[in-house]
């Protein structure tokens, strides 16, 4: 229950500090790219990469972070090295 309840919170921790970097992302890509000519990306195109980016990013990183707190669980305070096995 503890590992879903950390799980959850890195999900909300990447939401919250994800989404100031947006409107940079954007006006990179948007205005700054655009005015010397390099863009040829479309908004729905930059939406799509950005989706895609998070979902790779979860479906990579929850199942590894999941690993890293059931090592931990289980180890206990000596869990540095079995973490370091397990990486």
């Amino acid at each position: 229950m503890q590992i879903t309840h950390s799980l959850l919170w890195v999900i909300a921790l990447t939401a919250v500090s994800a989404l100031p970097s947006l409107p940079w992302s954007y006006y990179y890509h948007f205005v700054l790219e655009e005015k010397y000519g390099f863009n040829k990306q479309t908004v729905r195109l930059w939406v799509m990469d950005q989706v895609k980016g998070y979902a790779l990013g979860a479906v990579i990183g929850m199942p590894i972070l999941a690993g890293f707190l059931k090592v931990i669980e289980w180890a206990g305070k000596g869990f540095v090295p079995f973490l370091m096995l397990f990486m």
